[in-house]
């Protein structure tokens, strides 16, 4: 009690001298310094960021390359304390990228993305695949993540659309199998969209004849680094097990939904095939069902 008595002390005094002397850092380092003994995080990391700021108002007292010191030290200390704080990591990056070292801010954003991803904080990691798109537009993994992000966002269209681009580069790479499967995908999402239909069919045409078509797996969009369900505690790991159900029926309902399209457009011949490809899928998400059943009642 003692010891909260006198740091509050010193925080209003520091408090007073910084209304005084704005621009004075020093000061605003002791202040966040003080906010950290009380375990007072977001007091101290709104201080960093204030610093920042005065820091780059500053710029033009100062060398870019000691300006940029400064921010780099500041941001890695707000991450530090604040794993999650989102301005860190972007003004980070901003830096990195400033200096030109690109792979550095890559490698940020990348980290960041994948540990939203494991706390479920899927908003923020939708923000965060962007970034890393702004970076790297052509990396397939990160798109196929954001494609799902969308997914669960409950952003249907707008996945269907990032699919069709991931096809699109698939097709680049000279990979028509794994294009196959991301138009799949989307015309799940999207079942009225004709446009769908006829690049499967395209698609199709450029695979060997001979040749199975491979769909992605059940729950397929699969996060990276996701934490595996034996370390979870049982009261969360049927939480788990019943979000993973949910997503299984929304699918096979997507899918079934698809499938009485398909069947409705009976004077089209190329539809016969995706019918059977769809009713190997809806047979395959019940599987998956009935399993997710069994482990949860069982």
């Amino acid at each position: 009690m003692f010891r909260e008595k006198r740091l509050r002390k010193k925080i209003h005094k520091y408090q007073q001298q910084c209304l005084d002397d704005p621009s004075n850092i020093t000061l605003q380092f002791r202040l966040a310094k003080l906010y950290l003994k009380l375990g007072e995080i977001e007091n101290a990391v709104d201080l960093y960021h204030q610093i920042a700021q005065i820091i780059r108002d500053s710029e033009g007292h100062l060398s870019d390359l000691k300006v940029s010191d400064q921010l780099i030290k500041i941001y890695q200390q707000v991450i530090a304390i604040a794993p999650f704080d989102g301005r860190a990591y972007q003004g980070l990056g901003e830096e990195y990228c400033r200096r030109g070292e690109f792979s550095k801010a890559l490698h940020l954003y990348t980290s960041f993305l994948h540990r939203l991803i494991r706390d479920e904080k899927y908003p923020e990691a939708l923000t965060q695949c962007v970034n890393v798109l702004i970076l790297d537009p052509n990396r397939i993994s990160v798109r196929e993540t954001y494609a799902e992000l969308l997914c669960l966002l409950d952003m249907p269209e707008k996945c269907a659309a990032e699919l069709k681009e991931i096809a699109g580069l698939y097709l680049l790479q000279n990979k028509p199998e794994e294009a196959f499967s991301c138009y799949f995908r989307a015309l799940e999402l999207t079942p009225l969209d004709p446009d769908l239909r006829e690049k499967l069919s395209k698609v199709r045409g450029m695979m060997k004849s001979s040749e199975p078509i491979s769909l992605p797996a059940i729950g397929s969009f699969t996060f990276p680094e996701k934490p595996p369900l034996v370390n979870l505690s049982p009261s969360l790991e049927r939480e788990q097990l019943e979000k993973n159900l949910k997503r299984i029926l929304e699918s096979k309902e997507r899918t079934e939904k698809l499938l009485v399209r398909l069947e409705s457009l009976q004077s089209d011949q190329d539809n016969w095939p995706l019918q059977m490809i769809v009713k190997q899928r809806i047979a395959d998400l019940e599987a998956v069902e009935m399993e997710l059943r069994g482990q949860i009642n069982g």
